[in-house]
């Protein structure tokens, strides 16, 4: 029992000593960082050789969008400090609190819902060869380049 102690302690240390003296994961092998779909995308449309006409479509859909989403964050921004607000009373109104929680959620759905009627009208706009390239995976990145 007495030697018990010791030798627990001792194994932890090495245990310690092993854990620290690891190399960091790679940034693509790291599972605290969530994947990049967005960065990945752009990579994958740099390399599908876009035609001017297509560039500008994307580019004048990209702007659309954008004019869409912005007005419908200011609401959501506000729904939420109207969610603080009824959260900090005194005696919440529970049916208050989720209608808003609702909209909220309404709003947020919005969004992604125009979101995904971009990416497929951006697919409606590839050659079946530039789609092929879309579902290729990108090519490792360069030996000695590090991401971030």
């Amino acid at each position: 029992m007495k030697r018990l102690l010791p030798v627990s302690i001792f194994s932890i240390l090495v245990m310690c000593t092993m854990v620290f003296s690891q190399e960091p994961l790679p940034p693509q092998a790291r599972p605290d960082r969530p994947p990049r779909p967005r960065a990945e995308l752009r990579e994958k449309l740099q390399l599908l050789d876009l035609t001017a006409e297509q560039r500008e479509s994307m580019e004048t859909m990209r702007a659309e969008l954008q004019k869409k989403i912005i007005p419908i964050r200011a609401q959501i921004e506000l729904k939420q400090i109207d969610m603080r607000t009824a959260m900090k009373a005194d005696k919440p109104n529970e049916v208050a609190i989720l209608k808003i929680a609702r909209e909220i959620n309404d709003l947020e759905f919005q969004i992604k819902e125009l979101e995904l009627k971009q990416k497929l009208a951006f697919r409606a706009l590839l050659t079946t060869e530039q789609l092929k390239k879309l579902k290729e995976p990108l090519p490792p990145p360069p030996e000695g380049k590090e991401e971030d």
